[in-house]
C-alpha cells in the first residue's frame, strides 16, 4: 500500500510544540532539554516518522554553507524495445522528449533504462535504482502483450505508468482515451457522408484498452444492430481475409486501428479502398495522407511526471491503496498533405 509518511508537522501537533522545536529535538540539539528530546523522539517513533534522506542531505549542505549542485533524477523505464527502436519510433520519441523536458522544468534530471534489451529482472532493476538514489519511476507503455508484472521492490519507489497494459500490482497511470478516439472518428466519417463505416482493430490493443475501442464502435455506430459484424480484428496472419470481408459487408469507410495495419493492407490490395473513406486512430505527422486521431503522447507523458513529482514531494512510495487513472483525449487531425 502507498504510505503517506509522518511529517514534522504531525509530530509537532501530537507533542503540542512548534515545528522548530521538533526539528531541533530530532537532531538532539543542545538548546532543547534532553527530556524534551526523548519525549518528542518517542512520539515520532510511535507515529512512524522517517527522515527524508534527500531533504536531510540538502539541509546538511546548506548548513555548511556549500553550494547545492546535485539534482535528483527520475527514471524512465522502457519495459520493451531496444534503444534503436525507441529512437526511431515517433511516439517513443515524443514520450522521451516530454518526460525529459517536464522533469527538467520541475528541477529533476532523467535517466533511461531498457529492461528487455538489457535483460534486467525486477530485482536487478530495483538494485540499480536504489544504488543511484532514484526514487521516482515513469514506466513507458508496453510495446507488446496486454499485461506487465515487472516485480520491482515497489516499497522503495514512487511509480507512474504510461499506457493501458494491465499491471500487477495496479499503479497510478496516464493513458490515451481510446473510447473517445473511436467515437470522434465515427462522427467525422458521418460528416464526410459515410453511412456504413467498418473498423479493423488490433485484437491485442482492443484487449489492452479494456475493450474501449470495440465498446465505442458498437455504441456510436450509425447502425448499432449491425455494428458488431462491421469490426474486423487483425491478428497478424488473417489480413488476407479482410478484403472479401470488407466487400461482403459493403462498408463505405474504414477506421484503421494502427498505421501498421494500414500499411500492410495497402501493400496487399490498395485497390480495395478506392471510393472508401479512410481514417486512423494512429495519426502521425510523417504518415501518408490519412486523417485521424493524434494521441497526445507528449501531454500524457508530462502529466505522468506531474503526478510522480507530486508524490515525491509528499514522500509517498509503494503500491497505491487506490490507483488513479488520468485519461487524456486525442486531437482530430486532417489529412497530412505534406507527408509525401
Amino acid at each position: 500500500m502507498a504510505r503517506k509518511y509522518c511529517t514534522v508537522k504531525d509530530i509537532a501537533r501530537a507533542a503540542e510544540v512548534s515545528l522548530s522545536t521538533v526539528s531541533y529535538a530530532l537532531r538532539n540539539h543542545p538548546r532543547i532539554p534532553v527530556e524534551t528530546c526523548r519525549r518528542i523522539q518517542a512520539i515520532a517513533e510511535t507515529l512512524g516518522y522517517r527522515r527524508n534522506p534527500h531533504i536531510s542531505a540538502l539541509m546538511s549542505v546548506i548548513g555548511q554553507g556549500r553550494k547545492v549542485r546535485t539534482v535528483e533524477n527520475i527514471a524512465l523505464i522502457w519495459p520493451h524495445g531496444s534503444r534503436n527502436h525507441i529512437k526511431t519510433t515517433e511516439f517513443c520519441r515524443d514520450i522521451f522528449t516530454a518526460v525529459g523536458s517536464r522533469a527538467r522544468a520541475l528541477g529533476f534530471g532523467l535517466e533511461q533504462f531498457w529492461m528487455e534489451e538489457d535483460n534486467l529482472s525486477g530485482a536487478r532493476m530495483s538494485t540499480i535504482l536504489a544504488t543511484r538514489n532514484i526514487r521516482g519511476i515513469v514506466f513507458a507503455p508496453a510495446l507488446h502483450g496486454s499485461s506487465l508484472e515487472p516485480s520491482l521492490d515497489w516499497n522503495r519507489f514512487v511509480t507512474v505508468v504510461l499506457g493501458h497494459a494491465q499491471w500487477t500490482p495496479e499503479m497510478h497511470r496516464c493513458i490515451s482515451n481510446h473510447y473517445h478516439a473511436v467515437h470522434e472518428c465515427l462522427d467525422q466519417l458521418a460528416l464526410m457522408g459515410a453511412k456504413k463505416p467498418a473498423a479493423i482493430f488490433s485484437s491485442e490493443i482492443n484487449q489492452r484498452t479494456d475493450f474501449a475501442q470495440e465498446a465505442a464502435f458498437l455504441t456510436h455506430h450509425p447502425h448499432p444492430a449491425k455494428a458488431r459484424k462491421l469490426i474486423f480484428f487483425a491478428q497478424g496472419t488473417n489480413l488476407g481475409d479482410f478484403f472479401p470481408w470488407l466487400d461482403a459487408n459493403q462498408a463505405d469507410s474504414v477506421i484503421f486501428g494502427t498505421n501498421r495495419t494500414y500499411d500492410a493492407c495497402m501493400a496487399l490490395n490498395p485497390g480495395a479502398f478506392r471510393g472508401r473513406r479512410l481514417v486512423t486512430l494512429n495519426w502521425e505527422a510523417s504518415h501518408r495522407l490519412l486523417p485521424g486521431i493524434r494521441f497526445r503522447h507528449d501531454l500524457i507523458a508530462e502529466s505522468a511526471v506531474d503526478l510522480l513529482v507530486s508524490q515525491l514531494h509528499m514522500n509517498e512510495a509503494g503500491v497505491p491503496e487506490r490507483a488513479r487513472h488520468l485519461s487524456l483525449r486525442g486531437d482530430w487531425m486532417p489529412a497530412n498533405s505534406t507527408a509525401l
